[in-house]
């Protein structure tokens, strides 16, 4: 989604066999699965966006037997500076990164075909993402 990113991510995919791939792409990733609710109007907005992706993961398992998802999110994101304010230092990483954990137990309650979920950060160097270094994120089962 982020244009700062995009030709970085595809090159990290390429070079793990990734390619072909669905792309299914939003803003903060795995925040609107994560902060769905109904407490407020954003819980509800995100409760919305959290059902078109599942919706689009089934689509995607359906028609292309879609096995492994792969949640990416990296620094200075400006969904999550928008939902939470400034994070300051390696509060950003820590939210999202905990944010990836729920959405990764939310999809697996939901999508038992998938077989494996890659959770990945992208650690960029600047705001303006022309350095990003992605890493894998080892996640407790």
């Amino acid at each position: 989604m982020d244009p700062r990113i995009r030709e970085q991510e595809l090159f990290w995919l390429k070079s793990r066999g990734m390619c072909p791939y669905d792309l299914l792409s939003f803003p903060g990733s795995s925040i609107w699965i994560a902060k769905a609710g109904w407490k407020n109007q954003k819980q509800w907005m995100a409760w919305i966006v959290k059902q078109f992706i599942f919706y689009w993961i089934a689509l995607s398992i359906k028609f292309h037997e879609t096995e492994i998802i792969i949640i990416s999110h990296h620094k200075f994101c400006g969904a999550y500076k928008w939902w939470h304010g400034e994070l300051e230092g390696e509060k950003e990483e820590e939210q999202q990164k905990a944010d990836m954990r729920t959405a990764m137990l939310r999809i697996k309650q939901n999508f038992p075909q998938i077989r494996k979920l890659i959770l990945v950060w992208g650690e960029l160097e600047d705001e303006e993402g022309k350095e990003i270094v992605f890493k894998e994120i080892e996640m407790p089962e």
